[in-house]
């Protein structure tokens, strides 16, 4: 008898506007966007840059079939682009010290009624079933957790102008990690 939610289903306040939903070119923005997590999470620690026909063999089969040969080309371009900037590249090289990764770390937490997430208000008891894209935990010398880094990798193509509302739209989903 308890509710269930993905961390996914609270972004844009746990509304989904239907339009923009069945709008023309979204199945294919889904595609490329599975194929380019699939490529961020094959990567444990960034240790060379792969070639553009490693990403093709690596993508999803399905997903892969239903873009075309130049969309999935483009999306390999712009995803080793991303690798060789500076903040993708610092986010997927080892940091110093006892540290550890965790890629698709799945969890599960019951929270209570009134519990909030970001604009998200539960109005029930809920258990928040999701995996977090890429989990970076620091230890101490000893062996205990010091901190950690959570990361969620989103492929959408944003103007300048849209940035706040993105953050406002993700910002539930990032808040129950």
């Amino acid at each position: 008898g308890i509710a269930t939610a993905s961390p996914s289903s609270l972004e844009g306040g746990g509304t989904v506007v239907i339009s923009k939903r069945f709008a023309g070119g979204t199945n294919t923005a889904f595609d490329l966007g599975t194929i380019t997590h699939k490529w961020f999470e094959d990567i444990e620690w960034l240790s060379e840059i792969p070639s553009e026909k490693t990403l093709f063999e690596n993508a999803p089969v399905e997903e892969a079939s239903r873009v075309t040969p130049t969309d999935l080309q483009n999306a390999a371009k712009r995803y080793l682009g991303s690798l060789q900037g500076a903040e993708i590249s610092k986010l997927l090289t080892k940091p110093e010290g006892n540290v550890e990764v965790y890629r698709e770390q799945d969890f599960v937490i019951r929270v209570g009624k009134g519990t909030q997430f970001a604009s998200v208000i539960l109005d029930e008891p809920t258990d928040i079933d999701g995996s977090i894209d890429r989990l970076v935990v620091f230890k101490d010398d000893a062996g205990f957790i010091v901190g950690a880094e959570v990361i969620d990798w989103k492929t959408d193509s944003i103007d300048e102008g849209e940035l706040s509302e993105k953050i406002d739209h993700y910002a539930p989903q990032l808040s129950s990690y």
